[in-house]
């Protein structure tokens, strides 16, 4: 299926699927966290960042934004009363609402729902207006039109959540909100006072189309709930997955009618954007202009592929000539304004038929035929703006003249071959959707020979080894003698390694099948184990070559289970399913690394090398366990997911087999790679405890820190962490004895705050609560979402965290100080 194919049939299927969703099975697995709203059911609370953008467009004075602050955290206070109460109530309800396995919910608990949830976003948007009312009374009346849009903008995000936010409907135009783009150009005083009238009146228009949008959407959610129950499907079990087809099925000619009460209000949105982008066009400049429908029909009409291929750029190049006369730049302005105004007609007659064609893609069926005849008129667009270039650009080469031509060179953007023709890499590929994860899987391009090859020990890791054992120069030449001869030792054992892989993949020319695969795992584990052997070998001779006296008891049997462990902990040749709201890389931590990077405190050194001694003896065995297990759970998956394209086209009965056996393969995957993980992780925790007890209080919390960064990137990690400003603004060299004292206050403050909301984000990531591989099961979803619900609520608080910490080193640093450190700007937004 090819990328417009693709497009237009999600464009068919998902109005009424995502009302399905919300009302009969996974409500609440968004890709996103939200902070303290309810699943885009319902909207965040005006953040800081939000509000910091909105304050932007009111031109404060300091002392007004010192006044707005306050209120903005009582606002912040009281919706988390609301999240506490009327929005966890709402969610509660879509829990319940969303168990399949008594069947679909009945028309009396989810209109019951609809109201509550009304009710509770008319709750979501009395508070807004307190907070917007209290701002009002510090603002001058010159600042209350302002204002005025920025009203508007948050009750359109009010408005884009349920339905709304599920989905692009039948058009993407509804989803485009134009004056975002518009707050993008780069405009004049002068051209704004133009122009802003234009864009404010289609704010308002826009916000009272939402609100229909909304509401066709809620109408059609209750519709739909009424039609299942009529159909007599308001028991059917919806965890099975035959049932749900044969639901679908029958549903398929009521989906028409359904689907048409959201046309009008979608289409009225698109209509109204595309009137707006027209308006505009006549009064800002030509720039301008076209930058703006071309950011608006990149969004909303991917299909139309924009400009892609337009002649322009040729004609651009060919007026940056510098030999051109006055008259010739004349000339090829006229025809690069003769081509444009060719283009945008071809277009804009592509983007009408998008429109016209979104009403008439919930009528049909996908068959082949229809498709192909809409692929067809699709090309056609495409061929007429292929014909309009090539001649364009014959028009532009005959008025330059050879010379010239020369001189610009070949710049016409034509479509390259590759992409043209979109070539598949070889192999069986397979798409699999197991509970709304697609995977994407190449049989003939998993585990190659080197994925499993460890790259051989670097100059890099040999220097930490000296530097370890503590070598004299004489001793350190040696080492690097048989460093080189390790070396190429190691990359003649690769070629042929990989020599024997080619000559093994052109005897079997399909890589799917049981043969080729047996003989793609034995070479990999042959690779693996030939440079093992070479690393003992290396370390045999450096022993010989320096001898016992040549550094600490014990120090060369610790490098090689240093060696080891860094071969069993490369990720790429691992296995395993993401399973948890937050990312852990907590079983690919080696704490003995991560200790020697730090370079610790001499105290209790004694003591550390014995602790870390034992976790060395310890943890290598167990990374080699986790590392081995993985290798064969990615096979044994590998082998399930290939029967499973094999027979996918053969029989109904022998694909259901096939996708039984693959689940129980992931799931004996999961469970074997989990619990070998969990052991990496609990030796890691008890060494780190133990080691932590040695430590004094600075260099114990940076060893802490240190750890968590490494086990918990997507909590720590936070690009916008305020962690990296404070520690500049504290290097500061021009900093008062004042300065300084408050600035270590706000560290000491964000740091302890920062590491307890991490904490509680760590949390989510215990084994019991990431088990979500049993996608079937209703219970262990809805644990899901809850789970991510509560990282949506530390994560919001987080962030709230990061702007207040920036804006007390505001209040503290000059503004030359802050320029000096960048300082973020606290400017995240525009209506």
């Amino acid at each position: 299926m090819n990328i417009v194919k693709s497009i237009l049939c999600a464009r068919a299927l998902r109005p009424w699927l995502v009302a399905l969703v919300v009302v009969a099975g996974l409500c609440g697995l968004t890709n996103r966290c939200l902070g303290q709203g309810g699943n885009d059911l319902l909207p965040d609370p005006i953040s800081s960042r939000e509000l910091a953008g909105y304050l932007d467009h009111l031109q404060l004075t300091d002392e007004q934004r010192l006044t707005i602050e306050p209120m903005h955290e009582q606002y912040l206070a009281a919706f988390r009363s609301l999240r506490k109460g009327a929005i966890q109530r709402v969610l509660d309800a879509v829990r319940v609402l969303s168990d399949g396995s008594n069947g679909l919910a009945a028309p009396e608990p989810v209109e019951k729902f609809l109201r509550n949830l009304d009710r509770t976003l008319a709750k979501i948007k009395r508070a807004d207006n307190r907070l917007f009312g209290d701002i009002e009374l510090v603002l001058s009346e010159a600042q209350w039109p302002a204002l005025s849009r920025v009203k508007l903008t948050r009750a359109r995000k009010r408005l884009r959540t349920g339905v709304v936010q599920g989905g692009a409907f039948l058009n993407r135009g509804d989803q485009v909100d134009l004056s975002k783009l518009y707050e993008q150009l780069e405009l004049t005083p002068q051209q704004r006072h133009i122009s802003d009238p234009l864009i404010v009146a289609h704010e308002r228009v826009l916000t009272r189309r939402l609100k229909d949008l909304r509401d066709a959407g809620n109408r059609m959610i209750l519709d739909m709930v009424i039609a299942f129950e009529e159909l007599g499907f308001s028991q059917r079990d919806m965890s099975d997955p035959e049932a749900l087809r044969q639901t679908f099925l029958a549903f398929d000619p009521v989906r028409t009618e359904l689907a048409k009460n959201l046309l009008e209000p979608a289409g009225a949105i698109s209509n109204l954007n595309r009137k707006t982008i027209r308006r505009l066009t006549q009064v800002l400049q030509r720039p301008q202009a076209r930058e703006l429908r071309r950011k608006y029909y990149l969004a909303a009409y991917p299909e139309a592929r924009y400009d892609l291929r337009s002649a322009q750029k040729r004609f651009a190049a060919a007026l940056q000539i510098n030999d051109l006369t006055e008259q010739l730049r004349e000339t090829v302005t006229a025809l690069g304004d003769d081509h444009q105004r060719s283009h945008d007609k071809i277009t804009e007659e592509m983007v009408d038929h998008l429109d016209d064609l979104g009403g008439k893609m919930i009528m049909i069926d996908f068959d082949n035929e229809q498709w192909d005849a809409l692929q067809q008129q699709m090309n056609a667009f495409e061929a007429r703006w292929d014909q309009l270039n090539t001649t364009a650009n014959e028009s532009l080469d005959a008025v330059l003249g050879p010379q010239l031509v020369a001189m610009l060179g070949d710049r016409t953007n034509r479509p390259s071959q590759k992409n043209s023709k979109n070539p598949q890499p070889a192999g069986v590929v397979i798409e699999e959707s197991n509970g709304g994860v697609v995977m994407r899987t190449n049989a003939g391009d998993i585990l190659g020979v080197d994925a499993l090859a460890p790259s051989p020990i670097s100059e890099r890791q040999l220097t930490r080894f000296a530097q370890r054992l503590a070598l004299s120069k004489e001793q350190q030449a040696i080492v690097a003698q048989l460093h080189e001869h390790y070396v190429a030792q190691y990359r003649a054992h690769r070629a042929a390694q990989r020599k024997a892989a080619q000559t093994a993949q052109a005897r079997h020319a399909d890589p799917s099948t049981d043969e080729a695969r047996q003989m793609r795992l034995h070479q990999q584990r042959q690779a693996s184990q030939e440079a093992q052997e070479l690393d003992a070998t290396f370390f045999n001779d450096l022993a010989l070559a320096l001898g016992e006296s040549a550094a600490p008891p014990n120090a060369l049997q610790r490098l090689r289970l240093a060696r080891r462990r860094a071969i069993f902990n490369r990720r790429e040749a691992g296995f395993r399913f993401n399973l948890s709201p937050v990312k852990s890389n907590e079983a690919w931590v080696d704490l003995s690394v991560l200790v020697d990077e730090l370079q610790l405190d001499a105290a209790g050194v004694p003591e550390r090398d014995d602790i870390m001694r034992a976790y060395e003896t310890v943890a290598t065995p167990a990374f080699q366990v986790r590392y081995e297990v993985a290798i064969a759970a990615q096979h044994s998956r590998l082998t399930a997911m290939i029967n499973l394209a094999r027979f996918r086209d053969e029989s109904e009965d022998l694909a259901a087999d096939a996708r039984h056996e693959l689940r129980q393969a992931e799931l004996a995957a999961y469970q074997a790679t989990h619990e070998t993980e969990q052991a990496v992780i609990q030796i890691n925790r008890e060494t780190l405890q133990r080691i932590l007890q040695t430590l004094a209080g600075p260099s114990g919390r940076a060893l802490q820190r240190a750890y968590n960064r490494k086990a918990f990137p997507s909590v720590y990690n936070s690009p916008e962490s305020a962690d990296r400003s404070i520690m500049a603004a504290g290097r500061l060299a021009d900093l008062s004895d004042q300065q300084r004292k408050a600035i270590q206050t706000i560290s000491r403050e964000y740091q302890d705050a920062y590491d307890a909301l991490g904490a509680q984000m760590v949390l989510l990531t215990e084994p019991d609560s990431a088990r979500i591989l049993a996608y079937d099961d209703p219970a262990t979803l809805r644990n899901y979402a809850r789970l991510r619900q509560e990282l949506g609520i530390i994560e919001f608080d987080r962030n709230e965290l990061d702007v207040g910490a920036l804006r007390r080193l505001r209040t503290i640093l000059t503004a030359e100080q802050q320029t000096r450190i960048k300082l973020p700007v606290q400017k995240m937004g525009a209506p």
